[in-house]
């Protein structure tokens, strides 16, 4: 999986805008337990309260909850409607809105 992630980053000109990556083959756990958040958080050098993770469905929004993150959760996918169930703390339409959250939280 860790090659067909980098491969779709790759095609989009998308791997150097990302100061870490994890994907599942980099962990023994995985989403929603909080290992891959809280192994990217510490590639970055930073801690769960400094950081939110920003997710698509329940796993994501689990993982962040789990690490001790925020958590915006994006109403644009199909897996929505149980992520919602998990209690994000937030909920954006666009990704511009991502903005303003992270603004408010700094």
């Amino acid at each position: 999986l860790k090659t067909s992630t980098f491969s779709i980053l790759e095609k989009y000109a998308l791997v150097d805008s990302f100061d870490a990556i994890i994907t599942c083959d980099d962990t023994e756990k995985h989403k929603p337990d909080p290992e891959p958040a809280l192994m990217a958080l510490e590639k970055l050098g930073t801690e769960p309260a400094r950081a939110v993770m920003v997710g698509d469905s329940r796993y994501d929004i689990g993982c962040g909850k789990n690490a001790g993150t925020k958590t915006v959760l994006m109403n644009w996918s199909a897996t929505f409607e149980g992520a919602v169930q998990c209690g994000p703390d937030y909920i954006i339409g666009k990704a511009e809105e991502l903005e303003n959250i992270l603004e408010d939280l700094c």
